[in-house]
């Protein structure tokens, strides 16, 4: 008798715990863009917008076009340059882009330059659609090294961030780089 309350009681545990437990919960990170924002973004990131001119090449370097669900037109125009990002969607121009079709679009996080901060109520109208903003400047010296970090975390490619900076900071990569030199 004893064995089976016994048993009884491990298996209403075992539901329990089963049940308590969310399957789809996920995880979140949280990071500090270039503005000093502190931003929680679900981890790992799936779907991405990216208006940010500066932030096209770095994306193509560390291999994300996959997560990139909408960009700038500007990368449409070149070709050339961007041959993987011809057949993602375009949101507008970076400094006046659609809030509609990127909000349509469902990312989790649209990564903006911090001189988007200008458009009335871009970062707010996004948060209100459950999207995060995270703003990488991305030609700043001064916060370089930490955005390319950021841009691998948001686009899971942690190890190519830390490759790509080894690069950037290499004899090649300075020569690379014409002339631009970054701490």
């Amino acid at each position: 008798m004893n064995k089976k309350i016994v048993g009884m009681m491990l298996a209403c545990l075992i539901v329990c715990t089963v049940i308590s437990v969310p399957v789809d919960a996920k995880k979140t990170v949280t990071i500090t863009d270039s503005l000093g924002n502190r931003v929680k973004i679900p981890y790992p990131v799936e779907r991405v917008v990216n208006v940010n001119l500066f932030a096209d090449e770095a994306i193509v370097a560390l291999g994300g076009e996959d997560k990139l669900v909408g960009i700038d037109i500007i990368p449409l125009a070149e070709p050339e340059f961007y041959p993987t990002l011809q057949d993602k969607p375009s949101v507008g121009l970076h400094h006046f882009p659609s809030y509609e079709k990127i909000i349509a679009l469902e990312p989790d996080v649209v990564i903006a330059a911090s001189d988007l901060m200008f458009l009335p109520g871009f970062k707010e109208k996004m948060e209100k659609a459950g999207i995060e903003v995270v703003y990488l400047n991305l030609w700043d010296p001064g916060t370089y090294d930490r955005d390319v970090r950021n841009l691998g975390i948001i686009l899971g490619e942690e190890k190519r961030a830390k490759e790509y900076l080894k690069f950037v900071h290499s004899e090649d990569g300075r020569r690379s780089g014409e002339g631009y030199t970054f701490r």
